[in-house]
């Protein structure tokens, strides 16, 4: 196995996987290789932080780990302030 580089890209999505909708937390480097992934049927704090924690281990640490958001979560974050505001 090789070890991943230096950059390292981590994301979540929800597929369908057996018939059953999950979510993938998936990590990979610049190189576009696999470090790790997780399918979890749950969406929380808990699960993406265990996901992390096995991905950082036993492998070289990354010099940066870019998160992807989707892009649904900044209209959220938005409507979700407007509410409160108005």
């Amino acid at each position: 196995m090789r070890q991943p580089n230096w950059s390292w890209r981590v994301d979540e999505t929800y597929i369908r996987v057996a018939g059953r909708w999950t979510y993938l937390y998936r990590a990979v480097d610049s190189a576009g290789d696999t470090i790790d992934f997780l399918f979890s049927p749950y969406r929380d704090r808990i699960e993406a932080k265990s996901f992390l924690q096995l991905a950082l281990s036993g492998r070289i640490r990354p010099r940066v780990i870019n998160v992807a958001i989707p892009l649904t979560k900044p209209l959220q974050l938005q409507a979700e302030v407007t509410e409160r505001i108005a």
